[in-house]
């Protein structure tokens, strides 16, 4: 008798082998460097930087990990889950653009201690939303350290923020490193004949 195959279990496993690789580790570090070094330089820089984490991802996901672990078309479910997330994203993108073009124009969008707060939990949930949508559970904890670090710039001001984004960044950044190294030792791409 042949044995018995639970796809969804091995969809699960390839679904969680995409996330091996640290790339997502290492944006996410883009994310917060680009908070720490943004008072210290240009926000051009600083934007390039978040830019450059981009870049990694897609690239990365592109040139390192689908050679590795092929293309994948996901069943109807995961595809949902991503769907919604994509168009969450979105949203917020647009949403931040909005309210950043506003700041930049002069209109009245100032941010008070508890709006500022509000916005650290807004952040950390949107995290702990896409970490559940993706079934990603490492960004559970990611999500706390970004959210963290918002709550520290707004309760202790920008200079205790900026520490809380070097070292959030880095340390992301390390895993990030880590996660990859790990993931190219352990997967070869394969050989064509």
């Amino acid at each position: 008798m042949a044995p018995t195959v639970d796809l969804e279990r091995v969809e699960q496993q390839v679904w969680t082998a995409y996330f091996a690789d640290g790339l997502w580790e290492i944006f996410l570090a883009t994310l917060m460097l680009t908070s720490f070094l943004r008072p210290y330089t240009d926000s051009l820089w600083a934007y390039l930087l978040m830019a450059g984490g981009i870049l990694a991802m897609i690239l990365g996901k592109k040139h390192i990990t689908e050679p590795r672990l092929g293309r994948v078309k996901f069943g109807p479910s995961r595809e949902a889950r991503r769907s919604r997330l994509m168009a969450i994203i979105l949203i917020l993108v647009i949403v931040t653009a909005v309210l950043l073009a506003l700041a930049q124009l002069g209109v009245g969008v100032r941010m008070g201690n508890w709006a500022g707060i509000v916005l650290a939990g807004m952040v950390t949930a949107v995290f702990l939303f896409t970490a559940y949508l993706l079934n990603f559970r490492r960004m559970y904890g990611y999500a706390w350290v970004i959210g963290g670090a918002i709550f520290i710039t707004e309760v202790w001001g920008e200079a205790a923020g900026m520490w809380a984004n070097l070292i959030g960044g880095l340390l992301l950044l390390a895993t990030g490193l880590f996660l990859l190294a790990q993931f190219l030792r352990r997967h070869n791409v394969p050989e064509m004949n």
